[in-house]
């Protein structure tokens, strides 16, 4: 299964393992892609006034299992 590592100011949130997708966009085939959306719920308090840092990570293998992205949205609920 695919996942993504999240990272916050330095604190390792885990893997999501919840991605879904798939498709050939990250060997650039664009019209395989499969468009999703995931939420990934942290504590605001791992948030600073100021600079903030978001790491997302793939973990290793070939590059038909990575992901591409368009857009994060940091949302307060």
């Amino acid at each position: 299964a695919r996942s993504l590592n999240v990272t916050v100011n330095g604190k390792d949130l885990g893997a999501f393992t919840d991605i879904g997708g798939g498709g050939a966009s990250p060997i650039r085939d664009g019209i395989e892609g499969t468009w999703v959306e995931r939420d990934f719920t942290f504590d605001a308090s791992l948030l600073k006034q100021g600079e903030n840092t978001i790491i997302l990570t793939v973990p290793a293998g070939s590059v038909a299992n990575g992901m591409c992205y368009d857009v994060i949205r940091l949302e307060v609920q």
